[in-house]
């Protein structure tokens, strides 16, 4: 029986891009596959076209933030039996196609416990991304890296576009506390826990339409990174072992 791929996309307020994501999910033909959008309270068309397109909708009452509403999709996706999730933003950013590069990882037979596929952007950004948010984000990959390991430094902790096995997914329901550092704790996670994290090229673009609404300050954002990272080290750390 051919494995079950379940693509998550968490959104709010996208009706403006939802749609061209959607259209962009490449076929799997060796896979089962079932888009999940979670729709995080939008006031506006979100959930009724990703419905029209073909998707699974699932509503929160009202806007409880990212972090939760990964997590909300997450668990999800162990009700119905995925064997490998896909994270993906709703906003156009990454390109639904590269799919198939966050997947191939995952293919390999004699593969050693490869369970998050990160998609790294910096080589491939096609438009001004700020030399202060490559900054903060080359600051950001490098103290994580130091946190979680002094052998390897991860270029790019900060994507919103990776592949995640059903086993990590299991710790990441459990574990994962921030409201926006979910992405941060995922890595810390997956290292604490002996998985292997893999970096994938993918290309980056700008936003369709809208403007972001993640990091509104990247010097609180920085802060409240640390912290929270901190604290899932400590907490491994202390309650784990």
């Amino acid at each position: 029986m051919p494995k079950k791929v379940i693509i998550i996309i968490p959104a709010y307020n996208e009706e403006r891009n939802i749609s061209w994501v959607l259209k962009k999910i490449p076929k799997l033909p060796d896979y089962l596959v079932e888009t999940l959008v979670i729709n995080d309270g939008s006031e506006d068309n979100t959930a009724l076209l990703a419905t029209k397109h073909g998707a699974i909708v699932i509503n929160n009452k009202k806007n409880i933030g990212l972090g939760q509403t990964i997590k909300k999709g997450l668990r999800e996706t162990l009700k119905r039996g995925a064997d490998i999730v896909i994270h993906l933003d709703a906003d156009g950013q990454y390109n639904p196609e590269e799919i198939k590069r966050l997947i191939k990882p995952f293919e390999k037979v004699e593969r050693e416990k490869i369970d998050l596929v990160l998609g790294t952007r910096l080589q491939n950004i096609e438009f001004n991304f700020g030399p202060m948010k490559i900054l903060g984000n080359k600051i950001i990959s490098y103290l994580i890296s130091l946190f979680i390991s002094r052998k390897s430094i991860i270029s790019d902790t900060q994507t919103g576009f990776r592949a995640i096995s059903k086993e990590l997914v299991e710790i990441f329901v459990k574990k994962l506390k921030g409201k926006y550092t979910y992405t941060q704790e995922m890595i810390i996670h997956t290292k604490l826990n002996n998985f292997k994290i893999v970096e994938v090229p993918i290309h980056f673009y700008q936003r369709r339409f809208g403007r972001s609404r993640l990091i509104k300050n990247p010097f609180i954002y920085l802060l409240r990174v640390i912290i929270i990272c901190a604290k899932t080290y400590l907490g491994y750390k202390i309650f784990e072992k």
